[in-house]
């Protein structure tokens, strides 16, 4: 399965530093890059959620950003690497 539906539990729910369910979730836009090989950083912003705990301090994301990302970095590669 490529992703997970919304309603299985995600570390959306609790932090995975102290467990605190004090969370709030910010959908961004946050700054992105990635490197492309002799053509150096390329950067962005994008929407995606990162999770913040209120109790420990710790930020983190779940598979739906990672999936933004990853999305992203495809299209940059296509971009810069078509046959």
């Amino acid at each position: 399965m490529d992703t997970l539906p919304d309603n299985v539990f995600s570390l959306q729910n609790q932090c995975p530093s102290c467990g605190s369910r004090r969370v709030t979730v910010d959908h961004g836009p946050h700054p992105v890059r990635c490197v492309v090989p002799g053509e150096g950083h390329v950067e962005t912003e994008l929407e995606f959620p990162v999770m913040d705990c209120h109790d420990c301090g710790e930020s983190y994301t779940d598979y739906r950003a990672e999936k933004i990302r990853d999305t992203w970095v495809e299209q940059i590669f296509e971009r810069y690497f078509q046959a």
